[in-house]
């Protein structure tokens, strides 16, 4: 069974940055926020915290990041933006975008880190 995106980017970060992200098996994970360790799956009532914790990562590393979600009407998707310390700004559109934010947000945050990762060895 292939795993989710999420639990692809999960997974990647637990080997980028085990002091902030464990992976306990293949669809569950800890995370850390404030100083203390979640557990944490690719399931709504996980979303926020991986959210958080991808925020509270990327304040601790100074990069900059930034979502934003605008509605739309009844006929239209909902829009996303996200950004992470660069100017690629991903944009999606999709009726059921509000379950792909903690997703998209941490591919963003994994693209920022592992660019600065490459500044950090090239210096």
């Amino acid at each position: 069974m292939t795993q989710s995106p999420l639990c692809q980017y999960l997974s990647q970060w637990a080997k980028l940055e085990p002091q902030r992200c464990r992976q306990r098996n293949s669809r569950s994970f800890e995370v850390i926020y404030q100083g203390d360790w979640y557990s944490v799956a690719d399931y709504p009532g996980s979303h926020g915290m991986i959210i958080a914790a991808v925020l509270d990562s990327c304040q601790q590393r100074q990069i900059s990041c930034s979502f934003e979600y605008v509605p739309q009407s009844l006929d239209t998707p909902d829009k996303l933006q996200i950004s992470c310390q660069s100017d690629r700004v991903i944009q999606h559109q999709d009726r059921e975008i509000l379950t792909k934010i903690p997703e998209f947000l941490l591919e963003q945050y994994l693209i920022a880190l592992k660019e600065n990762q490459t500044v950090f060895q090239c210096s």
